[in-house]
């Protein structure tokens, strides 16, 4: 029975993988799963491919790996995981690669390395980090680099100052040609955009100290669980790495992804998610890029937040409004006003006269306040009699209603003649 060694399967709309498909395929040492639409590659996906020496996963957008989804592949040798829409690469993920070659990330989203290559890949010889957003790259990992064979940089928005001045005295093997169409290249500052870095003079490779320009020094009183968002305007050349500092010495630094309860942008913002006591006191931010370093760093207060737990209030029992337990029969839905009897309090003077009777509280004033609304609501009734009576047809009811009404008035009249 033949041995499946090559599984190609580029560019087929593949939009799932289980985890358990290449379970019994440990004879695979090609793989190919390029340009399809796979959303999510767990740690489970390639077990059993224990002799696999290339994979290929670039092109599938946004995709979700696991910290351990290669962590089953320890013989695998190329690794091209180009076009994914990564942020970053975080070491965890490449642990059991020690037999790497070549790692292709190119046309992903990386901003800055966060590992030493040589460290994790003791074999690594080929490396591509083109098109990505690497702006500069620090000086620790010159030595790395010269081991490797080719590096390949071209497109990344490189920003030519000190930062990155060891690149042009870095081997030459490991720097793209000066004058090929992928020529590593300045990208800034705007003097020496597009000016190959190999012929940049080295004195053009100038830095400016990290500078904290202005800071929200605000007193905060924020309610418990609400968020807040603190800032400061940097300045500094390359841009400061930037640092929080909580009053009991928490640090807060830039997170890829804002999956706490804490996020610093890469403008140096902080946002806090779910204001806590632990957040009472003053906050510090720190400023740090290749001229200041992290232990020499600017430092002002970004603000003060003051915690205030939410409000717990019982009930005042003299406050509370009594229920209307003496309701009869007789106040049903017929003895309340219609919605053109609302309407009409409304543009009135009913609404206006009972606030007034509100401010007097006296006993005669209510009686004369009664007996004013039901005037006003008679008078505009009968000026609409006809119409009334053709638009209710038999509900009769509703008039009688309010007859009562201003007998009942009538009665109040006579009571308070024989009073008087």
């Amino acid at each position: 029975m033949p041995v499946l060694v090559s599984l190609q399967m580029a560019h087929c709309e593949i939009n799932t993988i289980a985890d358990d498909t290449f379970l019994s395929r440990g004879s695979l040492n090609y793989l190919d799963l390029s340009y399809n639409n796979i959303p999510r590659i767990t740690d489970k996906t390639f077990l059993g491919l224990t002799n696999l020496v290339s994979l290929q996963i670039s092109g599938n957008p946004h995709c979700e790996l696991s910290e351990k989804t290669f962590d089953s592949l320890s013989n695998l040798q190329e690794l091209y995981i180009a076009e994914m829409d990564l942020e970053r690469l975080l070491p965890v993920m490449f642990t059991n690669l020690k037999h790497l070659r070549l790692l292709d990330v190119h046309g992903n989203k990386i901003w800055k390395i966060e590992f030493d290559f040589g460290a994790v890949f003791p074999n690594l010889q080929h490396l591509d980090l083109s098109r990505n957003l690497l702006k500069g790259l620090p000086k620790r990992y010159n030595d790395t680099f010269s081991h490797l064979t080719t590096v390949k940089m071209s497109g990344n928005p490189l920003q030519c100052n000190c930062e990155i001045r060891w690149l042009k005295h870095s081997t030459k093997k490991a720097l793209d040609p000066e004058y090929a169409s992928d020529a590593l290249v300045c990208y800034g500052p705007e003097r020496l955009k597009y000016a190959p870095i190999l012929r940049v003079p080295d004195l053009e490779f100038k830095c400016v100290a990290p500078q904290i320009v202005n800071c929200t020094t605000e007193t905060y009183v924020v309610m418990e669980t609400s968020s807040l968002r603190m800032w400061c305007e940097l300045g500094g050349y390359p841009y400061p790495d930037v640092t929080w500092t909580r009053y009991d010495g928490k640090n807060v630094e830039f997170t890829y992804e804002n999956t706490s309860n804490y996020y610093v942008s890469r403008t140096g913002s902080l946002d806090i998610f779910n204001v806590s006591k632990a957040d009472d006191g003053t906050w510090t931010l720190g400023a740090s890029n290749s001229i200041v370093s992290s232990s020499e760093h600017q430092s002002a207060n970004g603000g003060t937040v003051i915690h205030k737990a939410p409000d717990h209030v019982n009930p005042n029992p003299a406050n509370i409004t009594p229920a209307d337990n003496d309701k009869t029969d007789d106040d049903s839905d017929e003895d309340k006003p219609t919605n053109r009897t609302k309407m009409e309090d409304e543009d009135g003077g009913g609404m206006n006269m009972m606030m007034i009777a509100g401010a007097g509280g006296g006993g005669l004033l209510v009686i004369v306040l009664i007996a004013v609304i039901v005037y006003c609501v008679k008078s505009k009734t009968n000026r609409s009699t006809t119409g009334i009576m053709t638009t209710l047809g038999g509900r009769k009811s509703r008039t009688s209603a309010w007859d009562r009404t201003i007998h009942g008035i009538e009665q109040v009249h006579g009571i308070e003649k024989s009073m008087g």
